[in-house]
């Protein structure tokens, strides 16, 4: 998973979320969890997320895939059911840094590859992770198979 908003250090970076204690985590110290999504899966599970009053922030990077921030997850060893494995959903590993857009839709870099679909707002509350996996999970079922 390479793109514009991909990052390897872990140091700060101002508008950056960097991995703290294996953990993603904003210069605001909340933790999150990333999880990569497929557009044509991501963009029905945010309208969900939005009528459900759950809004959080969403990235979009690379040409057709977004990656939605949660609320850390309860469980560390959790392994993704096995359609997410086959819609092409991912987790990102702990400690995996973004950069992050420095206003509202705009870039990071000179790629045009990344920015908010769903910029951050003054709620620090982020969806919860199982919600995220549950909605991901009866798309991805209600689906055709390739």
């Amino acid at each position: 998973m390479t793109g514009a908003c991909e990052m390897i250090s872990r140091q700060h970076h101002r508008g950056s979320l960097h991995g703290a204690g294996g953990r993603a985590t904003t210069l605001m110290r909340q933790a999150v969890d990333a999880i990569d999504v497929p557009v044509e899966l991501a963009r029905p599970v945010v309208a969900e997320l939005w009528a459900g009053c759950l809004r959080g922030p969403v990235l979009r990077h690379a040409p057709r895939r977004w990656t939605v921030l949660t609320a850390t997850r309860r469980r560390a060893n959790f392994a993704l059911p096995e359609s997410l494995i086959r819609a092409r959903v991912r987790l990102y590993p702990e400690g995996t840094s973004f950069a992050l857009p420095s206003n509202p839709g705009g870039a990071t870099t000179g790629s045009g590859d990344c920015g908010w679909m769903v910029p951050p707002d003054r709620n620090p509350l982020l969806p919860p992770f199982s919600v995220v996996i549950a909605l991901l999970q009866r798309v991805a079922q209600a689906r055709p198979t390739s």
